[in-house]
């Protein structure tokens, strides 16, 4: 058992190592040189442990990979929902196992590699700290949680986040009384409070009504009184160049505003941004990508749902609203991209519209 009574799997062995001592103490007496050896090579062996040696181990063998998660799935109670297929969890496996031999580390795995250290031999606690701020807090893992819970065992936690924003596919949370239940595991004795903020000013009405629709959202959020123009739902072609995206982009962009042209993915923002080279309306576009750390105003920008989260735009246009695009599983994704809008909202699809948009 890898924790338990609070100790990790290093301060269970070192608690045993003391129970031995005790022991020897008993049975050996005066003996000091040989009790000395004795605790010297135990306390050698605990040493040996490592996490990497653990981690690696759980890729040694797929059907036992396998059947350790399935074991987990029913001990925790995962619905059929979100279980993973036997041959999801061989492609894992098979990933992982590659990249393993290679000594690199899948980036899915580090929170998972850094939990399963602390709980093995423990990671440094950070003790100056007092309080911890964590933004975007819906998209952070069970695991996550459970790390910086435990680095930062002194500081006080505060959580922001929007459930409905939540775009991973097998993580994050959909309310936010789980994670206060999770980190009160480590916190037993703190109070842990909820606060909901349902007043929304950024967008108009009209924009918030259709991004509501879109996740099923029947409440009633307080909305300040700022009306706009209705949500525009056009039908565009593929070839972006001709376009009316394109051409409503360049026409409602002016010195004081912004407009933002919104994909699903990067590798379709790249695609209508090389769609113009050789084309002189080409430097009115910026395309936007992870390495980019600011960005100017004075251009178009065209950029993934993904990293326009937590960003706000005048003008929001968004691109390929098509049912083989934004599918069920991708409605918090599509929500992400139609609240980037401010003042305006156009949504372009080219064949058959998601039924995202009820």
């Amino acid at each position: 058992d890898i924790e338990k009574d609070g100790l990790n799997f290093k301060e269970q062995a070192q608690k045993l190592v003391s129970k031995i001592m005790i022991h020897l103490e008993i049975k050996l007496g005066k003996e000091k040189l040989a009790k000395t050896k004795i605790q010297k090579t135990l306390l050698a062996n605990i040493d040996k442990i490592k996490a990497k040696e653990v981690f690696i181990n759980l890729y040694k063998n797929k059907e036992n990979f396998v059947k350790r998660v399935i074991e987990a799935y029913n001990e925790i109670g995962t619905n059929a929902k979100n279980r993973l297929t036997i041959q999801e969890l061989s492609e894992i496996f098979d990933y992982t196992e590659d990249l393993l031999s290679k000594n690199m580390l899948p980036f899915e795995d580090v929170s998972g590699y850094l939990y399963l250290k602390d709980r093995v031999v423990g990671i440094k606690t950070q003790q100056t700290i007092k309080q911890v701020v964590i933004d975007e807090g819906q998209d952070y893992t069970a695991m996550q949680y459970r790390i910086l819970s435990n680095v930062f065992k002194n500081a006080k936690i505060t959580v922001l986040g929007d459930s409905s924003q939540c775009i991973l596919p097998y993580g994050g949370f959909s309310n936010f009384e789980n994670v206060t239940n999770l980190l009160s595991q480590d916190r037993v004795k703190e109070k842990c409070t909820i606060a909901y903020l349902n007043k929304t000013y950024r967008s108009t009405i009209e924009i918030n009504t259709f991004a509501r629709k879109i996740i099923g959202e029947k409440s009633s959020i307080g909305q300040i009184e700022r009306h706009g123009d209705e949500v525009q739902i056009i039908k565009d072609t593929l070839d972006f160049k001709n376009s009316q995206i394109k051409k409503d982009a360049i026409n409602l962009k002016t010195k004081d505003n912004t407009v933002a042209i919104i994909t699903k993915t990067e590798a379709q923002a790249r695609a209508l941004k090389e769609a113009l080279v050789g084309e002189k309306e080409s430097r009115q576009f910026k395309l936007v990508t992870k390495l980019d750390k600011t960005f100017s105003a004075s251009s178009i920008m065209i950029i993934p749902a993904y990293l326009a989260k937590g960003l706000e735009f005048d003008i929001a246009l968004i691109y390929g609203a098509d049912e083989s695009e934004y599918k069920e599983e991708f409605k918090n994704l599509f929500y992400v991209a139609v609240t980037r809008a401010l003042h305006k909202l156009n949504v372009y699809y080219n064949d058959k519209l998601t039924k995202l948009i009820k």
